[in-house]
This record gives C-alpha cells, sequence and structure tokens, in this order.
C-alpha cells in the first residue's frame, strides 16, 4: 500500500490539480477552468502546475533509472499544458535522473489525445503475445482522475 501519500497520483494530474486549487482557493473550478486560469498567469494555478511538473519530472526521472526507456509520451489531461508542464519536468528528469546523456530520451506529448489509452493496450498486448526474450517494449501507466479526466504516461523503449 502506498498510504497515499507521495505516490504519483498524489501529485500529478488534472484531479489533484483541481483539488490543490480549491484548498488554496476556497472555489471550485474545473480542470479546464484551471488551465485558463494558469494560461492568464494566476499565480495560484502557476504554482499548482510548477509543483506538478517538478513532481513529474522526478517521476520520469525514476523510471528511467529503471527501464531505460528512448521515449517518454505524456498524455490525457496534461496535453493541455504541456508546453507550460513538459520544460519543467524534462529539466526536473535532467537532473534526477541517472543516465547520461538524458537529451537521448526524449520527452514529448501525445498527439493522439484520448484514444492513446487504447492504442498503448493493444500495443502491450500485441507485444506481450508476440514476445520473445525481449520485455514489454511499452509500459503504461495511467493515472486515472475520475470523472476529471486521465493523465497518462507511456514509456517506449
Amino acid at each position: 500500500m502506498c498510504g497515499k501519500r507521495g505516490c504519483w497520483e498524489t501529485q500529478v494530474g488534472s484531479r489533484v490539480a483541481v483539488h490543490n486549487y480549491k484548498i488554496r482557493t476556497g472555489r471550485e473550478v474545473t480542470f479546464d477552468e484551471l488551465v485558463q486560469l494558469r494560461r492568464a498567469n494566476d499565480p495560484i494555478a502557476v504554482e499548482i502546475f510548477s509543483n506538478m511538473a517538478l513532481a513529474l519530472g522526478i517521476g520520469i526521472g525514476s523510471l528511467v533509472n529503471i527501464f531505460y526507456p528512448r521515449c517518454i509520451v505524456v498524455g490525457g489531461a496534461l496535453n493541455q499544458v504541456s508546453d507550460l508542464v513538459l520544460p519543467i519536468a524534462r529539466d526536473t528528469f535532467a537532473k534526477n535522473s541517472l543516465f547520461q546523456p538524458q537529451q537521448d530520451i526524449k520527452i514529448i506529448s501525445s498527439k493522439l489525445e484520448q484514444i492513446a489509452v487504447y492504442w498503448a493496450a493493444s500495443r502491450l498486448f500485441w507485444t506481450k503475445l508476440f514476445a520473445s526474450a525481449r520485455n514489454y517494449d511499452v509500459f503504461l501507466i495511467s493515472l486515472y482522475t475520475m470523472s476529471i479526466g486521465k493523465s497518462v504516461f507511456y514509456i517506449l523503449s
């Protein structure tokens, strides 16, 4: 059990961003509204997304240390703010990854939008079905955020 403290789902994703904004301001907003507030440079929204980007970068660094993939694709709800979050996440990743050179590992946003989950799941199935001595070439972590949306991270090796 993770104890619901410190795990990725408590720090990264649309649900936690909305929850943190409500705690800080007392206002309930949707994730789309929070993205608009971030783009309008609302200081609390900026801080929430910056903290999320730091946690994302640390998590990506940990996954790279374990799996050493060629590419990490961030999708789901975080796609809406990938231009704001990924630069910070990349910098944090570079500081927390054991592998050199980090520039060989791409961190990109998904162009598949909502169908990315289905693509990765089918890829995982076919890879496992036809795997030889190699392990999975796709590893999927999905952070479910209830009815707000999903933040999905794929590691392609």
